[in-house]
Formats: structure tokens, C-alpha cells, sequence
């Protein structure tokens, strides 16, 4: 079809080509203002009913301090159920690689850097940056977005990824074999010592 050609063609020529129209990316700094709550200290010796007691008095006195600090008017929409990132911190924990998934047509709406810093500070987990849906944007676009993301997060991967519309579900796919490389270059954990994540 002439999606699938169209969206082939975009992933061919992943270089810089000139645009219809003139762009400017501004080169800034991520500054979260609210930090995302932190699941507090646990023993494998607590009850499920102390575990639960200690999260809940630890997640009222994050969202009291929050309001304390800012106006509710000045606050934009964040997550205010507990079930929610309790599920967070045990999928992050039990996890080897964390993969952030942005939109190729507005990666900064889906990046957060406060969840970035816990991630990757706080539970020491490898990270990948995928730019999804990357066959919908102009190449060049996709190009400085991942330029960008390489100079802010030196270290990480960065990769383009999208979706073709074809029976053999993408396997075969450039984006699928840089994907898959990007997971191998990272590290994981394995009693308290670091290893690659191929072997």
C-alpha cells in the first residue's frame, strides 16, 4: 500500500533533509516542579497491612506538601490514586530495562523527567528512549529528536520505532533489529552484580 511505502521510505532515509517549513528546537533543560512520590523504606519481615499503612501515610503527607506549596489553580492534572503508583514501584522493581515510549509527533508530552530520575537514580535501572510512531513525522524531525535526546542523555540509547502495516507483524524491520540492539547494549542487575544485559 502506499502507507507501507511511505513509511519504509521515511525509515530509509533516517538523515537530516531539508524541511518545508523552518524549525526551531529549543535547546533547554528539563525542570520538574513536583517530584514523583517515592515508595518508602520496606522489610520482606512487614505484614501486607504495615506495608499498606506506610505507603498511604507517606502518600498523604506528598500530596499535603504539595498543596502547600502550590496554589491547586497553578497545578496542572497528576496522579492522585495510590493504587496507581504502587503498581509503578513494583513493576520498576521487578523490572530488568525500563523503556520510555514517546510520541514522535510530541515527545516531551510523554516524557517525564521526574520519573526519568527515579528510574534511573533512585532504582539504578538501564533505560531505553523510544521514539514511537516514528513513521508519522517528518524524517528530519525524527533525526532531532534523537539527536537531542543523545546530547541531553549521553549514554542511553535512543531509537526510532514504528509499526508497519504487514503480515509478518515488523519482524524483519530495521527498527525492530536497532530496537532489540538497544536492549542488548544495556545493563541488569543479577545478585548485586552488574552485567550485561546479551549475556
Amino acid at each position: 500500500s502506499r502507507h507501507n511505502h511511505t513509511a519504509h521510505e521515511a525509515w530509509a532515509n533516517l538523515t537530516p533533509r531539508p524541511l518545508p517549513w523552518p524549525l526551531v528546537l529549543n535547546d533547554g533543560t528539563f525542570t520538574p516542579i513536583i517530584p514523583i512520590p517515592v515508595r518508602p523504606p520496606w522489610r520482606r519481615a512487614m505484614t501486607p497491612a504495615q506495608l499498606e499503612e506506610q505507603e498511604q501515610d507517606m502518600f498523604v503527607k506528598w500530596t499535603e506538601a504539595i498543596f502547600a506549596q502550590y496554589p491547586r489553580a497553578s497545578l496542572n492534572h497528576f496522579e492522585h490514586n495510590l493504587e496507581v503508583w504502587r503498581q509503578l514501584w513494583r513493576a520498576v522493581e521487578r523490572s530488568d530495562i525500563a523503556v520510555f515510549i514517546l510520541d514522535a509527533r510530541l515527545p516531551f508530552f510523554h516524557f517525564q523527567q521526574a520519573m526519568w530520575d527515579y528510574v534511573t537514580k533512585e532504582m539504578g535501572r538501564d533505560a531505553i528512549i523510544c521514539i514511537n510512531k516514528a513513521d508519522l513525522v517528518h524524517p528530519h524531525l525524527v533525526h532531532l529528536w534523537i539527536k537531542y535526546f543523545k546530547k541531553h542523555f549521553p549514554g542511553v540509547p535512543v531509537v526510532a520505532f514504528y509499526v508497519p502495516k504487514s503480515t509478518n507483524r515488523g519482524v524483519g524491520q530495521p527498527c525492530v533489529k536497532d530496537f532489540l540492539e538497544a536492549v542488548a547494549a544495556c545493563w541488569v542487575t543479577r545478585g548485586g552484580v552488574r552485567l550485561p544485559a546479551s549475556e
